[in-house]
């Protein structure tokens, strides 16, 4: 069997029911930690020190329009909240970037990561009264996060008509997680996914949006009958693209975004197959706590007929997974061994994901000779920042081969539940995935 062949054989087998235990994941050092480029300022002012942080890890989000809930985009919005930033910074909840990028477990690329220097700023001058200092004549100015170019833009996914999220009560009336079927317009061949920007309709309440390929007719004909029956456009989906898991294997995710990055580029010479004439689910996670309103969110997509490796986004998980009510911290593991057919590949990115029970998770490769490797640490999982975290392309490539062995392993938080949680795409259920973008 060639190598390509196991590749595509493992892609149907990964994500079936794997081994769970209840011991937690350790941590290997991989990296070097992260260079401190700016040192840290100990009488710190807006418009010298302070401002180019914010505006260069805060504004995107924090600006009229935007997701956040409030701006940080000038002295008197930013000043208001010094306290606050210092804070939820020292914390790093904010900016929102679940992975560690210290370099105690590898480094990614594009990482919202302030530097220790930047935090104990912030700090400093929140203690200080957050003073304003001298006004430049040229304030500084927020980071422009760029569009694909005209050219790159191949197709674009966008829903065929405005909706109206509702909240979904009793869990999350909040929320609204709504799946829509979307033709790419691929006729002429396969192509393959190499890039996608996402346009929200709606910046106050399009919280995330994740991509879905429905690659075989069965999925596409269980999908639209999920939009027949339910009224108005789309359908209501959590988690997924909303179809049940005998559909493993024939709906794959292929692009995912959250607030703060506008173009995902995949890494280079590699992209993610759409199979021609097939159609695609986006969903969209509606956060309504910001306001209301209509939305018509997209996709646009920069697609190429052939690249060098073609990448899978497969996922790691036990769907056997029960967790125990009324517990501070209870683990659970899923692993996976690579097998000889696969020969060896690169992991260039994980999408850790867990519900709002979530406390921490941690992704491992354990060598055929027992040598543990670290590939993902989350020292604190936020359900409402999940993402693609792509490797640092400068640092040396993360391989695993045969007889490696895979796991994720997740903490979580259950005093809040009288019954066992199980594995489900319900807001009250659980998960503990992640999921890999390799190359064999």
């Amino acid at each position: 069997m060639s190598a390509m062949r196991g590749w595509r054989w493992l892609a149907v087998l990964g994500p079936v029911v794997l081994t769970a235990c209840s011991d937690g994941g350790g941590g290997g050092k991989n990296s070097a930690p992260v260079e401190e480029k700016n040192p840290a300022v100990s009488n710190p002012t807006y418009y010298e020190h302070v401002a180019q942080i914010l505006n260069d890890n805060c504004v995107s989000c924090h600006q009229a329009g935007g997701i956040a809930p409030f701006p940080l985009d000038d002295y008197g919005s930013a000043s208001m909240r010094a306290a606050v930033i210092g804070s939820v910074t020292r914390a790093r909840s904010m900016p929102p970037f679940l992975v560690d990028n210290s370099g105690a477990c590898n480094t990614f690329q594009d990482a919202r990561w302030l530097s220790d220097n930047d935090i104990t700023t912030l700090s400093n001058w929140a203690e200080q009264g957050a003073p304003a200092g001298d006004t430049p004549a040229q304030p500084p100015q927020a980071a422009q996060m760029p569009g694909l170019a005209p050219a790159e833009i191949s197709a674009t996914a966008s829903m065929a008509e405005a909706y109206v999220p509702q909240g979904q009560p009793p869990d999350n009336p909040g929320d609204d997680y709504r799946c829509f079927i979307i033709d790419p317009g691929i006729t002429d061949q396969d192509k393959y996914l190499t890039a996608f920007e996402a346009v929200p309709g709606n910046s106050a309440l399009v919280h995330h949006m994740i991509l879905f390929a429905l690659n075989t007719a069965a999925a596409e004909q269980a999908a639209q009958q999920l939009d027949a029956a339910d009224a108005g456009p789309g359908y209501t989906c959590f988690g997924d693209s909303g179809l049940d898991n005998s559909f493993a294997g024939e709906v794959t995710m292929v692009a995912g975004w959250a607030p703060g990055v506008k173009v995902t580029r995949y890494p280079s010479g590699t992209g993610v197959l759409l199979v021609k004439d097939r159609k695609l689910v986006l969903q969209v996670h509606y956060n309504l706590d910001n306001g209301d309103g209509s939305d018509q969110s997209a996709m646009r997509l920069a697609l190429s007929a052939a690249v060098q490796k073609q990448a899978l986004i497969l996922p790691l998980a036990d769907t056997k997974m029960v967790l125990p009510a009324g517990q501070t911290d209870t683990k659970f593991t899923a692993r996976y061994t690579l097998p000889v057919q696969l020969l060896s590949a690169q992991i260039h990115g994980v999408f850790p994901h867990m519900h709002t029970l979530g406390r921490s998770l941690t992704v491992e490769n354990t060598t055929s000779g027992g040598a543990k490797q670290c590939l993902a640490q989350v020292p604190r999982w936020d359900f409402n920042w999940q993402q693609f975290f792509f490797y640092d392309e400068s640092k040396p490539a993360v391989r695993v081969h045969a007889g490696d062995t895979l796991s994720v392993t997740c903490s979580y938080d259950t005093r809040s539940r009288s019954e066992p949680v199980a594995w489900g795409n319900g807001t009250r259920d659980e998960m503990c995935v992640n999921f890999f973008y390799v190359t064999p």
